[in-house]
């Protein structure tokens, strides 16, 4: 499609690894104008006066998403997919627009440091500390995976 126009962004963290991760609660973004910017993204003031490039963080959001049930869970099997699709763990957040008609356009996939995404794992009933704990959890796991393989190759050479 050449165009697509009347776009709603919509985000989902996953959390874990390829083998054992979930989805997040959905959100929102609220845009200043019709479409978030980069200026909404990335040059809004911090929280505290006088601060810049508080960026996503300080944006406002409806959390959850004001979306069907059926969308929601559609976003949040298409975020799992895409973990698992690029071979990730700890955690990431996937943007998402969505059209009038609920057709999903994944536009990109926000890794640490670019996203811990924690308000989504809050609003999804995990704490700060325990999304934290998690993630070291997961980096001692993948960790111990990648450096305890060993490879034997059976060879005629003498």
């Amino acid at each position: 499609k050449p165009y697509l126009s009347n776009m709603t962004e919509i985000n989902c963290s996953v959390l874990g690894t390829v083998d054992n991760n979930q989805a997040s609660v959905c959100e929102q973004p609220i845009a200043a104008d019709d479409i978030l910017s980069f200026s909404d993204k990335y040059m809004r003031d911090g929280k505290n006066k006088g601060t810049k490039s508080a960026g996503m963080a300080s944006l406002d959001r409806r959390i959850p998403a004001p979306i069907s049930k059926d969308l929601t869970e559609r976003i949040q099997s298409t975020s799992q997919k895409v973990f698992n699709a690029i071979g990730a763990s700890g955690v990431a957040r996937i943007d998402y627009m969505v059209t009038e008609k609920d057709e999903v356009y994944i536009t990109e996939i926000n890794t640490i440091p670019g996203s811990l995404a924690f308000y989504l794992w809050e609003a999804s009933g995990i704490s700060f500390r325990e999304l934290i704990d998690r993630l070291v959890d997961i980096a001692q796991v993948e960790y111990k995976s990648k450096h305890s393989i060993k490879t034997a190759f059976e060879s005629d050479l003498s």
